[in-house]
């Protein structure tokens, strides 16, 4: 939770500053700002995984693939859908 925080601070400071941030910049936080990231821990859980010794969070940096690219659809589907 404290990292889609800092997401969300970081685009409210964007948007104070009018700072317009490069594209890599700009997904790499948008993504985390999806939430997907956050409820896929509580989804780890529901599911039954024990937890391992690193946590569920470096679980799912393990299959930070999955998780990267899923959240990068939802959020460019998202834009997409703003620009309408």
């Amino acid at each position: 939770w404290a990292t889609l925080t800092q997401a969300y601070m970081e685009e409210a400071k964007w948007k104070s500053t009018r700072f317009m941030p490069k594209t890599e910049e700009y997904l790499r936080n948008r993504v985390v700002s999806t939430g997907l990231p956050a409820a896929l821990v509580h989804v780890y859980y529901l599911m039954g995984f024990s937890e391992p010794k690193d946590g569920p969070v470096d679980a799912l940096h393990q299959r930070e693939g999955l998780v990267w690219y899923s959240a990068m659809i939802l959020r460019l589907w998202d834009d997409w859908g703003s620009t309408m």
